[in-house]
């Protein structure tokens, strides 16, 4: 079965304004790891792309707004932006004022390093350093 017959029908038309789309697997995986980035998925002549910037216009599928259609792709998908911070729940989040919802550490034996632990901090998350199992002295060390 060819590929292009596994295309989706496209839900609108996608303009680049900058740059051209891309297509084949690095494009698509680098693509996808943009998560703060919109990802326009799009049908490249025959070829699943990605495009990136540009202008979708989602709807009509036989003309765009001005009632012409010269250039464009189709337009299959859309993702929108997914920054980190965005996840979660904000009244956690302003509760105990951290950028991102997520705990760090709190592995027994000191196996989440100091390192770790405080870097998580410093990223806007909680981290916890988990001290059951260490000789006191680790503790305090670590604590220090």
């Amino acid at each position: 079965m060819p590929i292009s017959s596994l295309i989706p029908p496209p839900i609108g038309w996608w303009e680049n304004q900058s740059q051209p789309p891309k297509t084949g697997t690095a494009a698509i995986r680098y693509a996808l790891q943009q998560v703060t980035e919109p990802l326009y998925v799009l049908n490249v002549n025959g070829s699943i792309g990605v495009g990136r910037g540009g202008r979708a216009v989602v709807g009509d599928l036989q003309s765009d707004p001005t009632g012409t259609r010269t250039t464009g792709f189709p337009l299959l998908a859309y993702v929108p932006p997914l920054p980190p911070e965005s996840l979660g729940d904000p009244h956690f989040k302003a509760t105990y004022g951290v950028r991102y919802p997520y705990i760090i550490g709190a592995m027994a034996n000191g196996i989440t390093s100091v390192r770790m632990v405080e870097s998580a901090a410093r990223s806007g998350m909680l981290s916890f350093f988990g001290a059951a199992g260490l000789a006191l002295q680790d503790s305090e060390n670590a604590i220090v």
